[in-house]
C-alpha cells in the first residue's frame, strides 16, 4: 500500500509500522473521526482458516489489555483488520534493554497477565486458549498497561467434543510439550506453561535449559515462593500444573503480601539507623562542647 492513499474510502495510510508472520500493519488516520488505528494487510495468498480464526476471535473479545477489532473489509489484494493501536514496546524488547526485570515488577506483571488469560479463558460464547505466551507477543503500553497481541494462533476451546489443534502449534522456546507433539492437546494449562516459560525468562533473563524445571531461587522468601510458582506452572505433565490462572493468582497474593512485608522491615530498619546517626551526631557534638568548657 502506498503511504497517504486512502483505503475503502474511510482510512488514509500514514506510515508502515512492520511486517508479521502473516502480512503488514500500517498506521492509519480514520478520515471522518481523526483517530489512529493499526490496519493489518493480509495477501490474498497468506488467508487461511487460522486467519478467519483470528479474525472471528477478536471480534468478540473486548477487554482493555487486548486489542480491539473495529473493522474488517476485503478486495482482491486481500482482508484489511482495523484494530487498535497500541503504543508501546515489547518486552523482549526491554529484555534485550534491562537484561531482566527485578521480583517486584516481574510480580506485577504476573498478575496482569494472568487476569488478562482469566478473560479469555472465560470468554463467551466459547473460551479461549491464546497459545503463543511470550515477551514479543506482550506489549508494555505507554500507560504501563501489559497489552497481550497476535492472536494467530489461538483457538475456541471446547470443554466437550474435538478441539482441533494445529500441528507444532507455538513457538517452540516457549511452548508446552503437548504443543510440540503431532496429534497433541491443548487446553488451558498449556498458557500456564507458557505463562511459566515467560516469566522465567523476564525474571532471570534466559530460557530454561533443563527438562527439570525446578528452580534453586533462594534468596528471600518471596524470591523462593515465585520460584515455586513458575516451576509449577512448567511441569510437563498439564496434570501437575496449575489447572487454572485463579490458583496461580492466589499464591502471587502471597508473594506480595511478603513482598510489602520486607519493605516495611527495610523501612523501619532503615528509620532506625537514620535515629542512631542523629542520636549519636548528638551525643558527639555535646561531648565535643562538654570537653570545649572543661579545657576553657
Amino acid at each position: 500500500m502506498q503511504i497517504g492513499s486512502t483505503l475503502n474510502e474511510k482510512y488514509r495510510i500514514d506510515r508502515f509500522i512492520g511486517k508479521g508472520g502473516t502480512g503488514y500493519v500500517y498506521l492509519c488516520t480514520n478520515i471522518e473521526l481523526g483517530n489512529k488505528w493499526a490496519v493489518k494487510h493480509i495477501p490474498s495468498d497468506n488467508i487461511n482458516d487460522i486467519t478467519m480464526s483470528e479474525i472471528e476471535i477478536l471480534k468478540n473479545l473486548y477487554y482493555p489489555s487486548l486489542p480491539r477489532i473495529v473493522d474488517v473489509f476485503r478486495n482482491e489484494r486481500g482482508i484489511y483488520i482495523v484494530e487498535s493501536n497500541i503504543e508501546g514496546i515489547p518486552l523482549d524488547i526491554l529484555l534485550k534493554r534491562h537484561g531482566s526485570f527485578g521480583l517486584d515488577k516481574v510480580t506485577d506483571w504476573f498478575m496482569e497477565l494472568c487476569d488478562i488469560l482469566n478473560y479469555l479463558h472465560n470468554a463467551r460464547p466459547r473460551p479461549i486458549v491464546y497459545r503463543d505466551m511470550k515477551p514479543s507477543n506482550i506489549i508494555l503500553s505507554q500507560g504501563s498497561r501489559l497489552v497481550l497481541v497476535d492472536f494467530g494462533i489461538s483457538q475456541e476451546y471446547f470443554e466437550y467434543g474435538f478441539n482441533k489443534d494445529a500441528i507444532l502449534a507455538g513457538t517452540s522456546a516457549y511452548a508446552a510439550p503437548e504443543q510440540l507433539l503431532k496429534g497433541g492437546r491443548t487446553d488451558f494449562r498449556t498458557d500456564i506453561f507458557n505463562l511459566g516459560v515467560t516469566m522465567y525468562h523476564l525474571l532471570y533473563g534466559r530460557l530454561p535449559v533443563s527438562a527439570d524445571n525446578r528452580i534453586k531461587y533462594r534468596k528471600s522468601r518471596a524470591a523462593a515462593k515465585i520460584g515455586r510458582i513458575i516451576s509449577k506452572c512448567m511441569e510437563n505433565k498439564p496434570e501437575d500444573r496449575y489447572q487454572r490462572v485463579e490458583d496461580i493468582q492466589k499464591e502471587l497474593r502471597q508473594v506480595k503480601n511478603m513482598l510489602a512485608a520486607s519493605y516495611a522491615r527495610q523501612k523501619v530498619v532503615f528509620k532506625l539507623e537514620i535515629a542512631s546517626i542523629i542520636i549519636l551526631s548528638i551525643v558527639s557534638y555535646t561531648i565535643a562542647i562538654l570537653l570545649y568548657y572543661k579545657t576553657t
